[in-house]
């Protein structure tokens, strides 16, 4: 539901979306070509938009020490970023040491 106090930043983004379109037209219709496209609608059949509860949850969950940033906001809807800095002493994930289970174990 639409919040009174969210609305200078509704504003102030659609007056910012309505100037970036006018700046760069260009850019207006190569996204309208985007979400047109039919294999847009196939990727959000796999990649849902999902509630701001959800992401609020299950980011920080995985990626301990993001931050969210709200990159636009409209009557009943925010458009969400959230970035994570790998931290530098953080090595890459490994497979677990496991045998393989088709070879027969060596002999003791």
């Amino acid at each position: 539901p639409f919040q009174m106090r969210v609305a200078p930043r509704v504003l102030r983004d659609k007056i910012k979306v309505a100037w970036q379109g006018m700046a760069k037209p260009d850019f207006r219709r190569a996204l309208r070509r985007l979400v047109e496209d039919p294999r847009w609608s196939v990727m959000l059949q796999h990649n849902p938009m999902r509630a701001e509860h959800e992401m609020r949850w299950y980011l920080p969950s995985r990626f301990v020490g993001g931050q969210f940033a709200t990159l636009n906001r409209g009557p009943r809807i925010e458009i969400l970023a959230f970035r994570w800095d790998k931290p530098a002493d953080e090595a890459a994930p490994t497979a677990p040491n496991v045998e393989d289970a088709s070879r027969p174990a060596a002999p003791v």
